[in-house]
């Protein structure tokens, strides 16, 4: 049994401003990363956004921006990230903080000691940030330790007040409307539908977060893992083959029974053979026969060596390994990209990794 719903003793407001402080947005470093100009990025520059979300802070966002990176547009020669720390607040702008990251080219991140809830975790989704000037890249990072949850929006109403009929129909229709704009943005935001539905479902005096490395998986939110020195490995390549397209779906790989597939999981370790590189700087190779729908299929995992570990990417084939590789060797084929979180076991806790 896995557990993330937490009750939550406030009820914080879908899209009608409440009065409460806006968030506190500000710069909170810049500096050269010291790589040449035109290879990834100049610059590193990062903001901080800490406190309940209101009604005008992606406007504010927005000024900051333009008037600390004049230049940054169309040259696009900085990274940009946001480190966010909010317990959540308007639902609505939530959604608008959500969409100006992404046309902004704006990274997320959470650190360790931070928290991302509600309406903050919204706007969390729209991390990307802009590589070689030109290209938009999902960029929403949680650090192990930090806290990630999301919740349906709420009608802004809190405790037992009294309100009266014609409000709450605004509210409703705030909350509803606000809903509806995540949704409809939510395939240009690689948002899968299985997280729409947990937030909409997840009442909005409970929150879903995310715990397992199953959730961030799932949901495409990378965790910042250390990768020096770290080579995947028969369990790894074992796990990341069994769970890696399940994922890409949204489904949950806790959804089955554990104990058969962990069992399952086991054969396919002791099966995983490793093919080395066919000259220096080229990737190496790993496979093993899944024995998936009644009919042998093949897990090829290609591993690029590079300056900060592994980069992985896999494909399900029915060909032979012999003949995958081969052709992979000798294309340009792009396969799915896989991370060292892919490679972890679904049920372990993101916290313990810290």
């Amino acid at each position: 049994m896995y557990f993330h719903h937490v009750l939550l003793g406030l009820i914080v407001s879908a899209g009608l401003a409440l009065p409460s402080a806006a968030a506190e947005i500000t710069v909170r470093s810049a500096e050269m990363n010291g790589r040449s100009k035109g290879h990834y990025h100049d610059q590193i520059v990062e903001f901080q956004l800490t406190g309940e979300i209101r009604d005008g802070d992606d406007t504010a966002l927005r000024n900051l921006i333009a008037t600390t990176m004049p230049a940054y547009y169309p040259n696009a020669l900085s990274s940009v990230v946001i480190y966010l720390d909010s317990q959540g607040g308007s639902f609505s702008e939530g959604v608008k903080l959500m969409k100006s990251f992404k046309e902004l080219g704006v990274g997320t991140v959470i650190a360790k000691d931070a928290a991302c809830l509600s309406a903050c975790g919204i706007a969390f989704l729209g991390g990307t940030i802009v590589n070689d000037g030109s290209v938009f890249q999902r960029h929403r990072l949680v650090e192990p330790g930090a806290r990630l949850g999301f919740h349906a929006p709420s009608l802004g109403v809190r405790g037992a007040t009294l309100v009266p009929a014609d409000l709450l129909q605004v509210s409703y229709a705030s909350a509803l409307a606000a809903l509806g704009q995540l949704i409809e943005a939510s395939p240009d935001f690689d948002i899968p539908t299985s997280l729409l539905e947990t937030i909409a479902k997840t009442s909005p005096e409970e929150m879903y977060e995310l715990i397992f490395v199953d959730d961030f998986a799932r949901w495409k939110i990378d965790v910042k893992l250390a990768h020096q020195g770290w080579k995947p490995g028969r369990s790894h390549i074992a796990r990341l083959c069994s769970n890696f397209f399940t994922w890409q779906s949204g489904a949950s790989a806790l959804d089955r029974d554990m104990a058969v597939h962990l069992q399952w999981q086991q054969q396919l370790a002791n099966a995983v053979v490793f093919v080395p590189a066919a000259s220096s700087g080229q990737p190496e190779f790993a496979h093993v026969q899944t024995l998936a729908y009644d009919y042998d299929e093949h897990c090829i995992v290609q591993m690029y060596p590079a300056n900060w570990g592994w980069s992985i990417g896999l494909q399900i084939t029915n060909a032979t390994p012999q003949t995958a590789i081969q052709a992979l060797r000798t294309s340009n084929l792009g396969l799915p990209h896989a991370s060292r979180l892919h490679t972890l076991p679904a049920d372990l806790e993101v916290r313990s990794l810290r």
